[in-house]
């Protein structure tokens, strides 16, 4: 009986799967993992969902900001040239199917006939420079380049060549065909070099306020973060951006009254000022002109010979760091430009006193001469009398 027992249990046994290695029992923790994963993936799956709406929220935003300040820009461009219908700002001949705006100022002068040249993105000179004009004996043409003031942007590069032959058309278009005298600022001073090289028979004379050197722009670094920089400060423009970031009304309100603080503008004038230096700030030739300086530059090296040499030439330096004047007019603004650190400010203006003597030594040569004056690089701002009668005597 016992045996037959024995047979059973064992015959049950042996219906039992056998325990080996290769046959483990499932693990609970293996579940559990999967699901953890799987819902690590949804929660991933969730915050990408939440970053794609966000940044379109973000990019909808940008959009109607975009669209909102370049919308605000045209309506107040519509206000100002409204507004400065008031003022004289010059006339418009069309050239090559495009405007170009000028202002002659002292047309009843006909003596002698003075070619003004803006610096660079110097877009109110047809009000800034009244008070100067007012003071001297003749004729002034002041010529808008390409994008300057009311003047079309004509989509050409800034070459000197084309600098040069803009302004002849100009002046060929509006009846002077009499030899001129120029009046570069800044960095028109080149442009005023090869004019007087290539047509001698047509200057007789340049008045240089307070200009640069070709040799002065060659040690410029022009880089391509330099060109992106000025693209962006062009885009920007065209959607009326500075009118909150670069320009806003304290920065305007603050020159006008430095402006008012020389004696020379009465208010409106200086408030009409800034309001025609809105109407199109940093345009796509203003770009192209700091591109291609260094190129301008080398070619003014490679022509400037006997001609230029042979033009009488008046050096008008200003002497920004004149106590007088940097003390009461220009010392507070450029302590603030240094975050308030005497120090460095003091490092940048022994640095600019260098670049000063190097850019005379530069700018010197035959039938030359140079007076110094106290006031800021946009000299015309401060017109004094000692400017004006070395304007006149040279003339």
């Amino acid at each position: 009986m016992k045996n037959k027992q024995a047979k059973q249990k064992t015959k049950v046994n042996s219906t039992k799967a056998p325990h080996t290695s290769n046959n483990k029992k499932p693990s609970k923790a293996e579940p559990k993992q999967h699901k953890n994963e799987s819902s690590i993936k949804t929660k991933l799956k969730k915050i990408w969902q939440i970053v794609k709406k966000s940044l379109l929220a973000l990019l909808i935003l940008t959009d109607v900001f975009l669209f909102g300040s370049f919308i605000n820009h045209r309506i107040q461009i519509t206000k100002e040239e409204e507004f400065l219908a008031n003022y004289n700002t010059g006339e418009i001949v069309e050239i090559d199917g495009k405007k170009v705006n000028y202002k002659i100022f002292n047309a009843d002068k006909s003596n002698k006939t003075l070619v003004l040249m803006p610096g660079l993105n110097v877009q109110n000179l047809a009000l800034l420079f009244k008070p100067l004009a007012d003071k001297i004996d003749a004729k002034i043409v002041l010529i808008n380049r390409p994008g300057y003031a009311f003047s079309e942007d004509t989509g050409h590069e800034a070459d000197i060549n084309y600098i040069v032959e803009y302004h002849r058309k100009v002046l060929k278009t509006i009846g002077i065909d009499e030899t001129v005298i120029l009046m570069p600022h800044s960095i028109s001073g080149i442009y005023a070099m090869y004019w007087a090289e290539k047509c001698p028979d047509q200057v007789e004379g340049i008045i240089a306020l307070d200009i640069g050197s070709p040799e002065l722009y060659l040690n410029d670094s022009y880089s391509t973060s330099s060109y992106l920089q000025d693209r962006i400060l062009n885009i920007g423009t065209k959607l009326g951006l500075h009118r909150f970031f670069v320009l806003d009304e304290m920065s305007r309100k603050q020159h006008v009254d430095e402006l008012v603080s020389t004696g020379y503008f009465s208010e409106e004038l200086a408030r009409a000022s800034m309001v025609l230096g809105m109407e199109n700030a940093y345009p796509d030739f203003v770009v192209s002109e700091a591109k291609l300086n260094r190129a301008n530059s080398e070619k003014v090296q490679e022509v400037r010979g006997e001609n230029y040499e042979a033009v009488q030439k008046l050096f008008i330096v200003a002497d920004i760091l004149n106590e007088n004047y940097f003390e009461k007019y220009l010392r507070e603004s450029t302590l603030r430009q240094y975050g308030g650190n005497e120090k460095t400010m003091n490092e940048y203006l022994k640095l600019f006193k260098e670049y000063q003597k190097e850019n005379r030594k530069a700018l010197e040569s035959e039938n030359s001469t140079f007076v110094v004056i106290p006031g800021p690089h946009t000299i015309y701002e401060y017109p004094t009398d000692i400017l004006a009668d070395s304007i006149n005597s040279f003339i």
